[in-house]
């Protein structure tokens, strides 16, 4: 974002996945190293204001949300960017086990 900001680019959309966790690291950690140091986060960081601290539209889709809200989130993500903006999408997440086995530690 700082770059896409920095030469006035296009970023797109990004949506940030936001478990609380680096989870798919922690998984693989606490099997090797039996820590889960350095792999916790608040689940309730504002990932969408860092975007736009940089000038991104910020959008937020909480644990909460019916699957209506999700779509008027995205569509609306989908509109802000036909316009140009760059788009920042904080969908909390459930742990899950995407990607289990891959290494990422």
């Amino acid at each position: 974002f700082d770059l896409s900001s920095g030469i006035n680019a296009e970023y797109g959309i990004a949506i940030i996945g936001n478990d609380g966790s680096w989870g798919q690291i922690e998984r693989e950690q606490v099997k090797m190293l039996g820590s889960d140091v350095g792999c916790p986060l608040n689940p309730a960081t504002p990932y969408h204001k860092v975007g736009e601290g940089y000038g991104a539209v910020g959008l937020e889709i909480r644990p909460s949300a019916t699957e209506e809200k999700m779509q008027q989130t995205l569509r609306l993500a989908q509109e802000e960017h036909s316009k140009g903006r760059t788009v920042v999408v904080n969908v909390a997440l459930g742990k899950s086990k995407f990607r289990e086995g891959s290494v990422s530690v």
